[in-house]
This record gives C-alpha cells, structure tokens and sequence, in this order.
C-alpha cells in the first residue's frame, strides 16, 4: 500500500511539474520598444502600442542590400494589420491619408475591425509602422507585411 501512495505522488508531482513548465512557456512578453528586445529571446512577443502578436525570424533569414546574411534575428508582425488597429492609428493626431478611405469599399471586403486593413498605400503603411514604432521591410512594393521591428 506505501508503494502505490509513493506512486501516486510522484506521479502527481510530475503532472505539476510539467503544468509550471507548460505555464512558464505560456507566458507573453509584452514589449513597448526596439529598446526593450535587448535580451528578449522569446518565440512569440506582444507589441503593446496595437497589441499585435509578432514572432521571432532567426539569423541569416533576410539579406542586406548588397546580399549578405544578416545575422541578427528580428520580429515580424504574425498577422496583417487589422481595420481597428488602422482605425486607432487614424485617430491619433499627426497623419492625414492623401486620398480618403472609401469605407464602404473596405467594410465589403473586410467588414469588421478584425479584419486585414486592405486599403493603406504604401505611404500610410509606412506612416503607421512609424506610429507604432516598428518599420516596414527594405524595398516598398505592392505587397508589403506591417511591423518589422
């Protein structure tokens, strides 16, 4: 009888023990600035200005201009922006968007805030980025992902 109760607890104790690890890794590094990543080798990383979530790309996974690796890891959006994320930025004072946002247009293709904002120019992606404090990969083309950090 002691040895199926020493058993049991030492199977119950590695339950637990594996539930705080599972909890540890669980846990979400909320960061407000390129400063505070100093350090911060976490997969996955909360942006606090917009909440998105963005994950780590490891070295050597983009190139400089002139083709060599770059051996520092950085942080990318996980998502595209969504229409309430761009919807805030639009609210804050100090940008102004050069041609109006046909809203109705918009709302046919993404009808809630949750939803990919499909109507920034390059211009306003960059003004955003800007805004949040992250940037925009290298070379502006049609298809650009918001938030490098």
């Amino acid at each position: 009888m002691i040895l199926d109760k020493s058993r049991i607890f030492v199977v119950l104790l590695m339950v637990a023990l594996v539930g705080l690890v599972r909890a540890e890794d669980a846990k979400e590094v909320v960061v407000g600035s390129a400063k505070e990543l100093k350090g911060i080798k976490a997969k996955t990383i909360i942006w606090k200005k917009d909440g998105a979530k963005m994950v780590r790309i490891p070295w050597g996974s983009r190139y400089s201009k002139f083709g060599d690796p770059n051996s520092e890891p950085f942080y990318m959006d996980a998502t595209e922006v969504t229409v309430g994320q761009f919807k805030k930025f639009l609210k804050s004072p100090g940008y102004e968007p050069e041609d109006p946002i046909d809203w109705a247009e918009l709302y046919e293709y993404s009808p809630t805030d949750k939803h990919s904002m499909i109507m920034a120019n390059w211009y306003g992606a960059t003004a955003y980025a800007k805004w949040v404090g992250k940037r925009l990969p290298m070379k502006p083309n049609g298809n650009l992902p918001l938030g490098v950090v």
